[in-house]
């Protein structure tokens, strides 16, 4: 059925008012730089590994939202990734030795981050003997090396059956909600509705700057880490994330980090400590 609308009247009452027209379009509508990212990770967004950052505890960040990563180019078979779970790609929930190992190789291959809970990821299937490539959604499942790392749920310390029933039945949503309390801006926040007195919308560069500034050193053990930067944080002494006044932040090696008050849950992965502890004594420092 089609609709016929006259907007004559209303066109002339605007008229005799004087009001200019509105330059607003459907569909259109303008959102912040952070709404933007919000809405792009929802989607997914693909980057190189290099540029997902390691918050607290070892999770994964990038511009400051919490996120999960996978690789969409799975050069697997259509129907593993379709019915045989197991055997398909697994996505990331933290800084695990398989992301560790990726970076050792130098394998920065485009990875995908996403806020998206639903457990569905828009992945690509290669076709063994035609080698064709075809884009479709299908259910992956939790990096194990990764609920090793959080010890999510007891995993690390339980049996293979309680290990295999926690990662059958692992939840995104559950994950989000359990650690949003490390972000200021939890990922399903806009900005009007987000807590104040949160992490600076531009922290990833004041941090950066800041590091620099202090020569990408631990400022307590003094360890030299300006070619393992990733390893660095910023510590915010008074615990308040929105003071980055230059007396209320340390810059600390990952292991100096955990150790701070409060900071229970950062725990960062044996190899990351290993690293630390070969760069101090290569550099002459107490371990």
């Amino acid at each position: 059925m089609k609709i016929s609308v006259n907007f004559r009247e209303l066109e002339s009452l605007r008229t005799s008012m004087g009001a200019a027209l509105s330059s607003w379009i459907i569909g259109e509508s303008k959102l912040s730089d952070r709404e933007r990212l919000r809405q792009e990770l929802q989607k997914g967004k693909e980057i190189p590994l290099i540029e997902v950052e390691i918050s607290h505890g070892g999770l994964l960040t990038y511009k400051g939202e919490q996120v999960i990563l996978y690789i969409k180019d799975t050069r697997k078979e259509r129907d593993t990734l379709l019915h045989d779970k197991e055997n398909s790609p697994r996505f990331h929930l933290a800084d695990c030795r398989t992301l560790d190992r990726m970076r050792q190789e130098g394998r920065f291959e485009r990875y995908v981050v996403t806020t998206k809970t639903s457990g569905i990821f828009l992945v690509e299937s290669t076709d063994r003997e035609t080698r064709e490539v075809e884009e479709l959604e299908a259910e992956l499942g939790a990096c194990k090396n990764c609920l090793s790392e959080l010890n999510w749920r007891k995993y690390k310390n339980s049996n293979s059956d309680t290990r295999g029933r926690i990662w059958n039945t692992f939840s995104i949503d559950d994950f989000f909600a359990e650690f949003s309390t490390f972000f200021q801006s939890k990922p399903q926040h806009t900005d009007v509705t987000a807590p104040t007195g949160g992490y600076a919308k531009d922290w990833a560069d004041i941090s950066a700057q800041i590091k620099q500034q202090r020569n990408w050193k631990c400022e307590k053990c003094d360890v030299d880490l300006s070619q393992r930067r990733r390893l660095l944080h910023c510590h915010h002494i008074s615990g308040v994330v929105s003071d980055n006044s230059p007396a209320n932040i340390l810059t600390l090696c990952v292991v100096c980090h955990a150790k701070e008050p409060a900071h229970q849950r950062m725990k960062p992965s044996s190899s990351d400590k290993l690293n630390i502890q070969r760069l101090r004594l290569d550099q002459g420092l107490n371990s």
